[in-house]
């Protein structure tokens, strides 16, 4: 995903410079490519993700396929009907594409709408000889948004992304344009006087230019106004002012349309969303720039010093290049919140794997233990180690094996009081490693093999477990309804509960601690979205309360795991007083299906009854 998203902000870099020459000329176009490879928004936007920076490179194709067929439709080229039409056609399908990376790309098909106004207002004959032209692009843009219109259209609740738009949008529909109005306002200023405030997204609060480039992207941007306005003026620069005019017309719409996305979302101004202004906003700096140079040749005391004007072009390019280096490798990775994103602490654990390979298994704590921890690590080089994974808010996980097993506790999350204060302050430490801005990254423990962990750390079998046919009943079980088992309790093939630990009572409005011992007894290899539930019933059987999750993916068991899991329950304020089922199970999220308790090799319920919880009143 990092290599493709590098190749997208290449392409950035190439389509610019074709869009920036066609339009302005070599200089330009070379000027503004060189900008768009060494600056720090484009590069850090081609490591980010491949979705949002899929956009950038489609806005300049669009762009430049766009100006190359309205080239083609000046009489002077002497093209053929079908040329000009196949040309826009081909410019329609790249401006349609768009619509399949990011949100931001909505803004999209607004620019090329607000270009065709330009054209009608401003250059009539053009239009007139293009109009097959401009039907056949918007023909292919629709053709090729179809399948993407349908398949939005049966998403289940709309379309998610979308709802990150609500706040302000939300109130312009009630008559309050104000958020909007700050939000657009700010997004303006991103360029010249603070950017993105998350770190995550940039070097928090960095504008896009320093103070320099921004009024020479300010110089640009007025630049290409002036120029789209005045025939005479694009006269002087291009030897097609037809052309000239209508690329720099393109320019600041690309500048206000383009960050529209950015300013209708709730956390406004958001680098991401405004994504398909950076191609125009780097070409409106490299006008700037060629139009100093004009400036200063027309004045009879620069003219000597122009030779030098490349060198010290070359010398901003060199200046961009070594701040972005300095920003992108020094300054962003340091800063703690930067690390804690992008998962830093798992980095130094892989490191650490490669450099040091473990004795026996190895379980590592992370707070996304199901998804995009787990992804992030499997594509760094970690050794041969075959890796166990758990919330380390909610669980501890002991590898199955003869040797110990080592324990990593990563930076996030920080474990529960219960699992620091009940066991990791009783095991080894073996080494603690910590970022060169002092924390954490991680705590390395020596931990037993599988069983052997409770054979030093016993579980708690003084409750008691039961299974019932019957969902309503009394739960202290007058009638003697509930059939007891003995430890372990086995849950399919898979799992054996061999202890637990509750609270006799309970108080509305705060949690009932629960802490459950398992061993695994049979490998999965295949990922399952397997889950634990703990519910908590009333004596008629129905749902009070209820924590479905399973803190220890089920595809890192192996055979001889030993594993704990907490699970609370958050009781409600209203709860009425009383004696309260509390019952226990797994289940498949694929299709609901709970695992059969076995005894001795058969099914006797769905379902494990723990001891009754007594609920109080506050």
């Amino acid at each position: 995903i990092r290599l493709t998203a590098v190749l997208c902000g290449l392409l950035t870099v190439v389509f610019g410079y074709r869009w920036a020459r066609l339009a302005f000329g070599r200089r330009v176009g070379m000027l503004a490519a060189a900008l768009l490879a060494v600056s720090f928004w484009p590069v850090w936007m081609s490591r980010v993700g491949l979705r949002a920076v899929s956009l950038p490179p489609l806005v300049a194709l669009s762009s430049w396929l766009y100006l190359r067929a309205l080239r083609s439709a000046d009489p002077s080229r002497n093209a053929l009907p079908r040329q000009v039409v196949g040309r826009f056609a081909l410019a329609g399908l790249a401006a349609g594409l768009t619509l399949y990376t990011y949100p931001a790309a909505y803004a999209v098909p607004l620019v090329f709408a607000a270009l065709t106004a330009y054209l009608a207002i401003f250059q009539w004959p053009l239009i007139k000889r293009a109009w097959r032209g401009l039907v056949s692009f918007w023909l292919a843009a629709l053709l090729t948004v179809v399948p993407l219109a349908v398949a939005l259209s049966r998403l289940e609740g709309g379309y998610r992304r979308v709802r990150q738009t609500a706040i302000p949008l939300r109130a312009l529909s009630e008559g309050d344009p104000a958020p909007l109005l700050q939000a657009a306002w700010k997004t303006l200023l991103m360029w010249t006087q603070r950017g993105d405030p998350l770190w995550r997204y940039n070097v928090a609060g960095r504008p896009v230019f320093s103070p320099p480039f921004a009024i020479l992207f300010v110089g640009g941007a007025i630049l290409c106004v002036w120029l789209a306005l005045s025939r005479k003026r694009a006269a002087s620069w291009s030897a097609s002012p037809v052309l000239f005019q209508s690329a720099a017309a393109l320019i600041p719409l690309w500048l206000l349309i383009g960050i529209l996305p950015s300013a209708v979302t709730d956390s406004p101004p958001a680098f991401l969303r405004a994504s398909p202004a950076l191609p125009a906003s780097y070409l409106a700096l490299a006008l700037g720039v060629e139009g100093l140079r004009r400036l200063l040749a027309s004045l009879g005391r620069f003219k000597r010093w122009m030779r030098l004007w490349p060198l010290v072009v070359g010398l901003l390019v060199l200046g961009t290049l070594a701040e972005t280096v300095r920003q992108y490798f020094v300054v962003w990775p340091n800063e703690p919140e930067v690390q804690r994103a992008y998962r830093a602490d798992l980095a130094q654990i892989a490191a650490y794997l490669r450099a040091n390979p473990p004795p026996g298994g190895v379980a590592i704590s992370t707070s996304e233990p199901h998804h995009l921890d787990r992804f992030i690590f499997d594509y760094t080089p970690h050794g041969q180690a075959d890796v166990h994974w758990f919330d380390g808010l909610n669980a501890l996980v002991a590898p199955a094996g003869d040797d110990p097993g080592w324990l990593f506790v990563s930076a996030e999350p920080v474990p529960g009081e219960r699992l620091q204060r009940g066991y990791l302050d009783h095991l080894p430490l073996v080494e603690e490693r910590r970022f060169a801005n002092g924390t954490l990254a991680f705590q390395l423990y020596e931990i037993p093999p599988g069983p052997q962990f409770f054979a030093a750390f016993p579980p708690p079998t003084g409750q008691g477990v039961w299974v019932a046919d019957q969902a309503a009943f009394p739960p202290d079980d007058p009638d003697g309804l509930r059939t007891p088992l003995t430890y372990p309790v086995q849950f399919g093939a898979v799992l054996e509960l061999i202890g637990y630990q509750s609270a006799a009572q309970g108080v509305g409005g705060e949690w009932l601690p629960l802490a459950l011992h398992f061993v695994v007894t049979q490998d999965v290899v295949d990922p399952e979205p397997w889950v634990l539930f703990v519910h908590l019933l009333s004596p008629a059987g129905e749902l009070v309360v209820g924590r479905d999750f399973l803190a220890v993916p089920a595809s890192t068991w192996r055979a001889g795991d030993a594993f704990i899991q907490l699970h609370d329950l958050p009781l409600p304020d209203d709860i009425p007083p009383g004696l309260y089922h509390l019952e226990l199970g797994l289940y498949t999220q694929a299709d609901g299906s709970r695992f059969p308790v076995v005894v001795e090799g058969e099914p006797v319920g769905n379902r494990l009854l723990l001891e009754p919880v007594e609920v109080i009143a506050r």
